[in-house]
């Protein structure tokens, strides 16, 4: 599964990639302190890493666009 809130989705720290399953193997509903295992290297990090992971995503991104915006204005 990919984690993901609209168009961000979360990489694994390791090895970049982004497809996850539970550590456990079975479909659970997630709660933050679920372990997630990426399938590409099998490293595990919890749920509410990924949506941090998300959340910074995002606020970088909101930044860059108000820096252009800003940049646009002066001109």
């Amino acid at each position: 599964m990919q984690v993901s809130v609209r168009s961000i989705a979360a990489q694994c720290p390791r090895c970049g990639m982004g497809d996850f399953e539970s550590n456990t193997g079975k479909r659970l509903p997630l709660a933050s302190d679920a372990l997630m295992r990426c399938l590409g290297c099998g490293a595990s990090t919890s749920y509410v890493e990924l949506i941090v992971q998300i959340a910074e995503k995002a606020r970088a991104h909101s930044a860059a666009m108000l820096e252009e915006i800003r940049r646009n204005r002066r001109k």
